[in-house]
């Protein structure tokens, strides 16, 4: 409800991007359909792995949808919802299944180390973000490419000392 608010309130450009910072209200319906699919990760792995070829035919059918009768061109809240489903469903397959492309030594290594990866990164790219580059750099590419650099190398600063 809240994402909902975030985009008819605040201002967005004509992809339903919000420009301001307000992203947590637009991010949070998948933070708790992540948090769900986590809460009831048990239940999910038995399902999907009792039903694979039924859960691997859902969520082809919803990603091929997501492209064929493409709901989020009707307006914003029509993407963020149609988004939701889509991550929802790829979120469930990925618990469920138990194949070697993404159940295998290095996916979990890097499960485990990815909330530190990413609560640092997210720390320093605020940081960045601060610092207000985007009112010099003009060029959206020359931006991003910058605010690239300037991430990795806090990073790279705040891990080596």
């Amino acid at each position: 409800m809240l994402a909902i608010v975030a985009l008819t309130y605040f201002e967005s450009d004509k992809y339903g991007n919000v420009l301001i910072d307000r992203k947590i209200l637009v991010v949070a319906p998948f933070f708790l359909s992540g948090g769900l699919c986590f809460l009831y990760k048990e239940s999910i792995t038995k399902f999907v792995y009792s039903q694979k070829a039924i859960s691997g035919i859902i969520v082809s059918v919803i990603y091929l949808m997501f492209f064929v009768f493409p709901l989020y061109k009707d307006g914003k809240v029509q993407l963020l919802l149609t988004e939701v489903v889509l991550f929802s469903s790829w979120i469930v397959w990925t618990i469920g299944t138990n194949n070697k492309l993404l159940v295998n030594k290095v996916t979990k290594y890097l499960s485990n180390i990815s909330m530190e990866i990413y609560l640092s990164h997210m720390m320093i790219y605020r940081a960045v973000e601060m610092v207000h580059i985007k009112r010099y750099v003009k060029n959206g590419n020359m931006l991003y490419i910058i605010t690239v650099i300037l991430v990795m190398g806090g990073q790279f600063a705040l891990h080596i000392s």
